[in-house]
């Protein structure tokens, strides 16, 4: 859902880009009115909800080794545990953080294994090969290699290597 809200809210990009106003006024309205305005922004705003409680979180629970209640280290966590200055942690700059950070990471991933996925599947060569080695390497589907041991089977390595955002040889994808 957030990566539909996110492409479909990029249409007012252009607007706001002349328009830089137009963003001022979407982010002074209350929540409520945002989304009944603008119901592409609801996703995104119900995004940030959950950012800023995962962040409330966080910092409240900083004496307590900055873990989140489910014990797992998150980027907040990481961030509230270094040395960053107590004065760099505020859930506004949190926030900004999570956003960058969702917004680099989201799309380009996605992209990056749907093309990859497209082209493995149009090439039955490569597609065979892959299965087969795979087939090989986990006998039981059910019981999947740690990440470790994937990463040393060597066309799995050589089709994801080939599948690299900055690899544009995807479309040729001969792995001998």
């Amino acid at each position: 859902p957030f990566t539909v809200a996110v492409n479909s809210v990029a249409i007012y990009c252009h607007i706001t880009l002349h328009f830089g106003f137009f963003l001022t006024i979407i982010n002074n309205l209350p929540d409520w009115l945002a989304m009944r305005v603008f119901p592409p922004f609801r996703p995104v705003i119900e995004f940030r909800w959950v950012m800023e409680k995962q962040i409330a979180d966080v910092l409240a629970n900083q004496k307590a080794e900055a873990k989140p209640s489910g014990g797992r280290k998150t980027v907040f966590s990481e961030m509230v545990a270094s040395d960053i200055p107590r004065s760099e942690l505020r859930p506004g700059r949190l926030l900004q953080e999570a956003q960058s950070l969702v917004g680099a990471g989201f799309e380009t991933t996605a992209w990056t294994l749907t093309i990859g996925t497209f082209h493995i599947l149009d090439n039955p060569s490569v597609l065979s090969r892959l299965k087969s080695e795979l087939e090989e390497a986990m006998p039981d589907a059910r019981s999947i290699l740690p990440l470790l041991e994937l990463e040393k089977l060597p066309y799995l390595s050589a089709v994801s290597k080939e599948g690299k955002p900055t690899n544009h040889s995807m479309i040729h994808l001969h792995v001998s």
